[in-house]
């Protein structure tokens, strides 16, 4: 029997490369997305990708073309939503990725 410490890496490897090196953020993102973000917001977007460079943290968040525009008006609350579930300041602002209305449905979530 394999310890679990030799199959974290082959375990973890699929998060990384969908999320990136800061898997483990998105991925507490994705889990609690419908409570950070509420019925209205997360019913048509999903955390993609969080880069935390030195200068603050920057989220991509996936949304239909149509939605966009109402992603970057709400921006302010919905990075402060997500910092005070994160419980620190994670989140300096958000990168909005348009794609596919069916795309952005997929339940592609962790």
């Amino acid at each position: 029997m394999e310890s679990v410490a030799a199959a974290l890496p082959d375990a973890l490897a699929p998060l990384l490369a969908r999320y990136g090196a800061n898997g483990a953020h998105v991925a507490a993102l994705v889990v609690a997305w419908d409570a950070i973000a509420g019925p209205d917001l997360a019913a048509r977007t999903r955390p993609r990708r969080l880069a935390l460079p030195k200068s603050g943290g920057i989220l991509t968040l996936e949304t239909d073309p149509g939605f966009a525009p109402e992603v970057q008006h709400r921006e302010p609350e919905i990075v402060a939503r997500i910092n005070a579930h994160m419980g620190y300041e994670c989140v300096a602002r958000l990168r909005i990725l348009q794609v596919s209305a069916e795309s952005a449905k997929s339940p592609q979530r962790l």
